[in-house]
């Protein structure tokens, strides 16, 4: 392997140099003067490079270069430039798959103690990505209990489950075994999804140690492939330390590869979940947002939980590192327009009402109406099948307004 020693040297390495060239031929700039000599085994490929670039400039040298690219793999590295500071301003900003939750194409863990209500607090997330994107579920501890799962969330949400685009597997993928992932990638890979689910981490790491740096940069390493892969965001749901709720288990490499991180809390025989944001790469972490597992009755007399939030999320104070707070009592409050829009919705009955409709029956902007209808959403108050479709009540909204509400201003 070549190594460039900047000690010895005071011109760029061979293929640096060459890179050099040829980048400055693609963005229309011809060196005045060559030095052929330190090219090396470069010089032909820059040489035809220059005389299709004299010949035909910047276009014609760039489609030569996409052609001859592939035969040269070790310029590559070289070819993309520094940034300059000014050029900062112009890098993509983070989207969402949902909003300040999951990142798109990133990795992301969620954890918490055993039935804490972490997975169906994922599941429901996973679920509404399936609206819009395909989405891959890998339940490796069984996917027999999501049926009723799911089933719920439907009911809930008004759902049809045949419109979901949401895959399950339940054969655990072993993320330090190459061959492993590269199956799974390809079994996963023709459904193009935005976001894998991987529950739980522990049964995808059967073999490896969760306090050694090198099985977790292993482990790292298999779900960054299955990102490559597909361009979908990788979500893991782990398990927290016995004596806190907000550490994960596990060595700090975890933590310093994933993009987002959140932490799941519940209080023995409660129904109340707290989730809390541990970590948002670029960006504020502790939001902390309060859930309830309502259940919802089935059709056969069974029965499953969905969540529910309560109230809207909140900065952390230093008083959320204690648990005791999980069961308070937030539960949610509407402004006037979100009451108006809410009691609307109620009153179309089975029929729904479709967005233009809520904006002039509430008299609102088309702003204020986004708001006002994602808000209620986010609370679970309303649903809606798809995009541009009518808003249908839910039993928790219809609940909320049976129970009477004060508006706040």
């Amino acid at each position: 392997m070549y190594y460039y020693n900047a000690k010895q040297h005071n011109v760029p390495s061979d293929r640096a140099y060459a890179a050099k060239i040829i980048r400055g031929l693609l963005n229309n700039e011809r060196p005045e003067n060559i030095n052929w000599a330190h090219l090396n085994g470069h010089g032909d490929l820059v040489e035809g490079l220059v005389d299709i670039f004299d010949e035909y400039g910047s276009e014609g040298a760039r489609e030569s270069w996409e052609n001859e690219s592939p035969d040269h793999p070790e310029l590559l590295p070289y070819m993309k430039p520094l940034m300059h500071i000014s050029e900062l301003k112009n890098l993509p900003q983070p989207s969402w798959l949902v909003d300040n939750v999951i990142p798109t194409g990133e990795l992301m863990m969620v954890f918490g103690p055993p039935s804490s209500g972490k997975s169906f607090w994922v599941l429901s997330l996973a679920l509404h990505v399936a609206m819009q994107a395909p989405i891959v579920y890998l339940a490796a501890e069984g996917a027999r209990g999501y049926f009723k799962r799911t089933s719920a969330w439907c009911k809930h949400h008004n759902q049809d489950v045949e419109e979901l685009q949401a895959y399950f597997d339940d054969e655990p993928v072993q993320l330090m075994d190459e061959r492993s992932v590269d199956v799974f990638v390809e079994r996963i890979a023709s459904l193009a999804p935005k976001l894998v689910v991987i529950d739980t981490l522990s049964q995808c790491f059967v073999g490896g140690d969760e306090n050694g740096a090198a099985d977790t940069s292993q482990l790292i390493a298999g779900c960054q492939t299955i990102q490559r892969a597909t361009g979908a965001a990788v979500l893991l749901v782990h398990h927290s330390i016995k004596s806190s709720d907000n550490t994960y288990r596990g060595n700090s490499t975890i933590e310093g590869a994933i993009y987002a991180m959140f932490s799941v809390a519940k209080k023995k025989d409660s129904d109340v979940i707290k989730v809390t944001g541990q970590k948002m790469k670029d960006d504020e972490s502790g939001m902390v947002q309060k859930f309830k597992l309502q259940q919802i009755k089935l059709d056969d007399d069974q029965t499953s939980c969905v969540v529910i939030p309560m109230g809207n999320p909140t900065k952390a104070s230093q008083a959320d590192g204690d648990d005791t707070d999980i069961d308070a009592e937030t539960e949610p409050t509407l402004n006037a327009d979100q009451t108006t829009a809410l009691k609307l919705v109620a009153q179309a009955g089975d029929k729904g009402i479709r967005r233009c409709d809520v904006m002039r029956g509430a008299e609102m902007n088309d702003n204020g109406t986004t708001a006002v209808l994602e808000h209620l959403l986010n609370l679970g108050f309303i649903s809606q099948v798809k995009t541009r479709k009518p808003y249908f009540i839910t039993e928790v909204g219809q609940t909320f307004l049976e129970q009477g509400n004060n508006p706040t201003k």
